[in-house]
């Protein structure tokens, strides 16, 4: 694709250089940004997600073997999986504002290769710490990727495709949650925890050349070398941001998307309800039932486009609390003990699924439109909150255990995930007030 003419500005001061007599070459031209496809874009976005975010969740349904290796013991498991999420929360605000300064392009490569290192050392790590290490190096390593691709979705793609190239990367990112729990339940008797982490740096090596090959062209000029003022510009962007009380809304309403999202799915694997714990095929069902959601919602987007943003997330988030209110209340009473367990819980997870896959696009999009002058800033807070809130999934599961016994969990989460989905749909609506 050939690059965007020059602007009139720049046309103007290249005159004005010549009429004065300065080489015109003395003030280069800033150029536009090359547009990319918006399919382009959002494939490759969302099979980067799909491997790097991933990761996070490979291990979900290996948490038995886990507590097997030297050093581990009960909890090895929950260990594991925060020992990725909290450095992935922590480091979108650490590396996601490079964005606004680095390439973005050069930033997702960059991601895709840490990932890479961090697979392949957790695939040889000899004992727990070792793999904690190596996970944490994966959750810091794949932080970037999401800001990267939402600024050049923000920055390389024609306004018309930027919804639908957002809706399938973030439907992308949630299905991950899936994708990788399905791969690990399969893959894992055949090729075991090692031979998982392997073959995930393979992917995440063609990740980066993927994206290499792919996202090429200009992008916006102030994303050349970046002067170490601008980087420090670029993180005190982060500060300004969260003094605004509208974006503060939106950011606590991000943060319960995920936590209950996961958490119904991590109850699923610590806790299960009667008539799934024993059937591994149910469990493959079950987390295969928000697939077939996650892939529709971004071929809707242009219908969806026509409700403000803020009221589609609010009404989202009040039918995905009420899915989960049902559902807990449902598995509490036992209503949906035997035969109708399976259906009925994939029902109500394909539900709750609908309802973050339509309110989390919606959402960024109104974070990233609050803030034109700071996208990537904007993004990292953003995705901080969101994949922060996956970070606290594991823990709020493991706590129900704790606190209720395996019985009753499942139902806890799933009635405390409905009360959290409502109290993010307040925050929405809220945040349509907020200056």
């Amino acid at each position: 694709m050939s690059a965007v003419p020059r602007t009139t500005t720049d046309h103007v001061r290249h005159q004005a250089a010549h009429r004065t007599g300065v080489e015109a070459t003395t003030v280069p031209p800033s150029p536009l940004p090359t547009e990319l496809s918006t399919v382009r874009v959002a494939l490759v976005g969302a099979a980067g997600l799909l491997v790097l975010l991933g990761q996070l969740y490979l291990p979900l349904p290996l948490l038995p073997q886990l507590e097997l290796l030297p050093g581990a013991g009960p909890g090895a498991g929950t260990a594991v999986m925060t020992a990725f999420a909290l450095p992935y929360a922590a480091g979108f605000i650490l590396l996601g504002p490079l964005t606004d300064r680095v390439a973005s392009r050069a930033v997702a490569i960059g991601s895709a290769v840490l990932v890479a290192v961090g697979c392949a050392l957790a695939a040889a790590a000899p004992t727990l710490d070792w793999l904690l290490a190596a996970r944490a190096l994966q959750g810091l390593g794949a932080a970037p990727f999401t800001p990267a691709v939402m600024v050049l979705i923000a920055t390389r793609v024609a306004p018309g495709g930027r919804l639908l190239a957002t809706s399938s990367v973030i439907s992308a990112g949630m299905a991950s949650a899936v994708v990788a729990q399905v791969v690990a339940q399969v893959a894992a008797p055949w090729i075991g925890v090692r031979g998982l982490f392997a073959a995930s740096a393979g992917a995440a090596v063609l990740v980066a050349v993927v994206v290499a090959l792919s996202l090429t062209g200009s992008e916006r000029a102030r994303q050349g070398a970046a002067a170490p003022r601008a980087i420090v510009g670029a993180y005190a962007a982060v500060l300004q941001l969260l003094a605004r009380p509208r974006l503060l809304l939106l950011l606590g309403a991000a943060l319960c998307y995920l936590t209950v999202f996961v958490g119904l799915f991590a109850a699923l694997q610590l806790a299960p309800p009667a008539g799934v714990g024993d059937d591994p095929g149910a469990l493959l069902a079950l987390r295969a039932a928000a697939l077939p959601v996650l892939v529709t919602v971004p071929l809707l987007a242009g219908r969806l486009s026509k409700t403000a943003g803020r009221k589609r997330a609010a009404w989202a988030l009040a039918v995905g609390a009420g899915a989960a209110l049902a559902l807990g209340v449902a598995t509490a009473a036992g209503a949906v003990d035997g035969g109708g367990v399976v259906a009925g819980v994939a029902v109500a997870l394909a539900v709750v699924a609908l309802a973050v896959a339509v309110a989390a696009p919606a959402t960024v999009t109104e974070v990233m439109a609050a803030a034109p002058e700071a996208r990537g800033a904007a993004n990292a807070l953003y995705s901080a909150a969101i994949f922060g809130g996956a970070s606290l999934a594991t823990p709020f599961a493991a706590a129900a255990v704790a606190l209720v016994g395996p019985g009753s969990a499942f139902a806890v989460v799933a009635t405390v995930g409905g009360v959290i989905f409502a109290v993010a749909a307040g925050l929405v609506l809220a945040a349509t007030r907020a200056p």
